[in-house]
C-alpha cells in the first residue's frame, strides 16, 4: 500500500464561534498523522487540544495563524473540537495522512511571512519519495484574494471568511519527489500580509525495512 491522504475536512466561520468542529475522515486508524491549520482573528486558542502539538505560530495585525499535528491513536472519535477564548471568524482545515508500514512520525516545518503577491516558502530537503508534504498559502486583506496552486501540488481548497478582513487559505499537498521542496503561490491581488507554511511529515521505519514508496 502506498502512502496516501486518507481524507480532509474544513470549516469556514463567518458569524463568530468559540467552538469549532472538524470531522475526521472515515476509516482513519492508529498511526495515521493529522495536521490542522487555522487562521482566525487575534484570539487565544487552546494549545494542545485533543493531544495536538502546535508547530507553527504567526500573527499579523488582524489575524492569527496556527498549525498543529498529532499521530492518531485511532480512538479520537468522529470529530475534533477546537476551543477559543472568545468568538472568532476564520478558516480551519484538517488533513490525515497514512504511511505504509509505519506508525511513528517526525515533523519538520518552515514558514515565511511577507506581503505583496508572491507567497513562497524557504526550502526543506526531503529524504525519500512519497513522503507527505502540506503547503498552506494564507493571507488577510480587505480584498477577496485567491491563490494559485504550487507546481506539482494538489489543492484541497481555497477558502475565505469575513467581509471586511478576508482571511484566506489555500490548502495544498503532495507526496515528495525525494528532493528539496520550496513551493510558491501567487496571490490574485496585493496583500498586506501573506503567510507561506510548509510541513514535511516523515514516517520512521524499522531498521532494514523496505520503504516501498510509490505515487
Amino acid at each position: 500500500m502506498a502512502n496516501t491522504l486518507v481524507g480532509s475536512d474544513y470549516l469556514v466561520v463567518t458569524s463568530g464561534l468559540s467552538s469549532w468542529d472538524l470531522d475526521y475522515p472515515s476509516g482513519y486508524q492508529a498511526g495515521d498523522v493529522a495536521v490542522v491549520f487555522n487562521i482566525t482573528s487575534v484570539v487565544t486558542g487552546t494549545p494542545g487540544f485533543d493531544g495536538f502539538e502546535q508547530i507553527v505560530a504567526e500573527e499579523s495585525t488582524n489575524s492569527r495563524v496556527r498549525v498543529y499535528w498529532k499521530v492518531l491513536s485511532g480512538s479520537e472519535g468522529s470529530s475534533l473540537t477546537m476551543n477559543f477564548s472568545d468568538t472568532t471568524n476564520g478558516v480551519a482545515y484538517l488533513m490525515v495522512f497514512r504511511a505504509a508500514g509505519s506508525d511513528t512520525w517526525t515533523s519538520t516545518d518552515t514558514s515565511v511571512e511577507s506581503s505583496g503577491t508572491t507567497n513562497a516558502c524557504s526550502s526543506i530537503t526531503t529524504k525519500a519519495k512519497g513522503i507527505p508534504i502540506a503547503f498552506f498559502s494564507a493571507d488577510d486583506s480587505s480584498d477577496l484574494i485567491t491563490h494559485t496552486t504550487a507546481s506539482g501540488y494538489t489543492e484541497l481548497g481555497d477558502r475565505s471568511s469575513d467581509a471586511a478582513i478576508n482571511r484566506m487559505v489555500s490548502v495544498q499537498y503532495k507526496l515528495s519527489a525525494g528532493s528539496s521542496e520550496a513551493p510558491s503561490a501567487t496571490a490574485s491581488t496585493t496583500a498586506d500580509y501573506l503567510s507561506a507554511i510548509l510541513v514535511y511529515l516523515e514516517p520512521e521505519f524499522p531498521a532494514g525495512a523496505m520503504l516501498g514508496f510509490s505515487f
